[in-house]
């Protein structure tokens, strides 16, 4: 038979508010809180590197490693709460036993009371108090304790009273309640909520809690090192939760229990005590209903953001306040732009999108920098909501990261108009282009079609192989890029046979220079003498590419007749 007392006390540091006139666990645009920090505050904070959090298992519900080998626990949850609402970034280590978690170079350690504390440690504001209570064997008599093996937890001290000789060290709670329960010690103390917690979640039948009333554990968030700001920012975090906001938290977390208890299991192991847990659970709902009732308008319109917010993917949530022209970021947001400095900025950016939005839904797609610095792109999907009588109140918002969908339609497109080989336009691709420029001419604009062919290509692939061929054809692109700046259309239209469109050349003679740098810059690249034809047109009135393409193909192969290697324009007298 086990009987547990369980009772709540929380502190907090906003005298105003009582434990039993509050909502329930807070809502999500309640928990969109941002910090008022005095400047150097927010300097230290946008500084800041993230702050290592050191843990062991064993102390649930107040501090554990969860099934999956994650920090959990009440002194987790709080931590989280003050790091959301600071911009504090964490990093937790689960190490295998206090001894280490206190010798590990350590910023933070989540939860911890006075009689636990180490050299050189500060403790910010308590923001949790439990009641000291006395467990035994339920084979032990609890008259006397006197010659008792007592269950001792190491990094803790003894109770008064309690001989060394008699301690029995554990490497945490669960383990000291463990013992007792298997006989190995006869009792120790231990704050309420672990032994509920741990009771429920392993199942203990041989245990008999007595609650004491004699003395209260305080627990504070522990600094490794005196550091004046970070005390002071992390107090400020713990001032702004509310007793109700951190009472939801901790009845939250302290029912968390990783186990399959059936209704009858709980009555016939704890009948007594859960009527009593249960009679206390009814008084506070009851409280807390009648306090609800005197906000019931207020939350109705709350509720309508909500249901805005759950109809929105739960990815990158923020809400556009109109009236007063701000933006407030949900967790996740806050953790996906890190610093302040990289919210303020994306704070501006998407003020800046919001107030162009004029219809009750809105989309639009806005570059923004994250917390690695790198810039991403988002589309933005927004909801207005509205009030009773349909003024817009708000604006729900959901970024969704479509960077890498954005990379790929590049990528496809690339792939789509480019030539592999070389990385110019393709045949396909070029020919658009041309066409293109060919329509928007405007009339006394000077552009001409270059048109060339390598000499004797075959020879090449013959004597060095078609991975030579592929190198020169490659290195006859990179030389065409360079010899034509002025924003040409470049593009391979067959095996070795590449063209260079010229909008907007200053001459004939402009353009007839330009061809002759050609044949020197691709030698000079290869190192070898290989040589190029070139045939150049200019674009008439009324020319379609078909004629133009023709015109430059009868003047390339004009040179080619003539031996290869120059550069000739196009002469009616060379026939069609």
């Amino acid at each position: 038979m086990v009987a547990l007392g369980l009772s709540l006390s929380l502190l907090s540091c906003s005298p105003l508010e009582s434990l039993d006139a509050t909502p329930a666990i807070p809502s999500p645009v309640q928990r969109m809180t941002r910090m008022e920090l005095s400047e150097e505050e927010r300097a230290y904070v946008a500084a800041s590197p993230p702050l290592r959090v050191n843990i062991t298992d064993g102390a649930a519900p107040l501090v554990y490693v969860g099934s999956e080998g994650q920090a959990q626990g009440i002194g987790i949850r709080v931590l989280d709460e003050v790091a959301m609402r600071t911009g504090l970034e964490l990093v937790y280590h689960v190490l295998p036993n206090p001894e280490l978690v206190f010798s590990s170079g350590a910023d933070l350690f989540p939860l911890i009371s006075p009689n636990y504390l180490r050299p050189g440690m500060v403790l910010s504001t308590p923001y949790l108090v439990t009641e000291t209570v006395l467990y035994m064997n339920t084979r032990v008599s609890g008259q006397s304790l006197e010659d008792k093996r007592f269950a001792a937890v190491r990094g803790g001290t003894l109770p008064d009273g309690v001989d060394e000789s008699q301690a029995l060290y554990n490497d945490n709670r669960e383990y000291a309640i463990d013992a007792v329960e298997r006989g190995l010690a006869d009792y120790s103390f231990g704050n309420q909520y672990s032994i509920a917690y741990l009771t429920l979640k392993n199942g203990y039948r041989n245990l008999v809690t007595v609650p004491l009333g004699i003395e209260e554990r305080q627990y504070s968030i522990g600094l490794f090192k005196d550091d004046p700001l970070l005390l002071s920012i992390i107090n400020k975090a713990l001032s702004s939760i509310t007793a109700s906001q951190m009472q939801s938290l901790v009845l939250d977390e302290a029912s968390r229990v990783e186990r399959s208890i059936t209704l009858r299991m709980i009555m016939e192991q704890h009948g007594p005590a859960m009527l009593l847990v249960s009679l206390f659970f009814i008084v506070v709902l009851m409280l807390l209903s009648a306090s609800n009732v005197r906000q019931a308008k207020l939350l109705k319109r709350e509720n309508l953001r909500y249901e805005a917010l759950f109809e929105t993917s739960h990815e990158y949530l923020f809400e556009f306040e109109q009236k007063r022209g701000k933006i407030v970021f949900s967790p996740q947001t806050i953790a996906l732009f890190g610093s302040l400095r990289r919210q303020d900025q994306a704070m501006q950016a998407l003020s800046s999108v919001m107030k162009r939005a004029e219809d009750s839904t809105f989309s639009s797609i806005v570059d923004l920098k994250v917390r690695d610095g790198s810039l991403r792109r988002f589309r933005i999907s927004i909801v207005k909501v509205v009030d009773p009588f349909k003024r817009a109140e708000s604006c729900i918002g959901r970024l969704s990261d479509i960077s890498k969908e954005e990379r790929e339609k590049a990528d496809l497109l690339s792939r789509v108009v480019t030539d592999g080989l070389t990385g110019l336009l393709n045949q396909v691709a070029v020919r658009e282009q041309i066409e293109q420029s060919m329509v928007e001419k405007p009339a006394g604009r000077l552009d001409f079609l270059v048109l060339m062919d390598c000499d004797r290509f075959k020879q090449v692939n013959d004597t060095y192989g078609h991975l030579a061929g592929d190198r020169f054809l490659k290195i006859l692109g990179e030389s065409l890029v360079s010899t034509f700046s002025d924003d040409p259309i470049i593009g391979r239209v067959g095996g070795d046979e590449f063209c260079v469109y010229i909008p907007g050349a200053d001459s004939i003679e402009a353009v007839l220079d330009q061809c002759n740098l050609i044949n020197p810059t691709f030698q000079q690249r290869i190192k070898a003498p290989f040589t190029v034809s070139i045939g150049i047109t200019a674009v008439e009135a009324d020319d379609e590419y078909d004629s133009l393409f023709r015109r430059a193909d009868i003047a390339l192969y004009q040179v080619k007749r003539e031996g290869g290697g120059t550069v000739t324009y196009y002469l009616p007298s060379m026939g069609n």
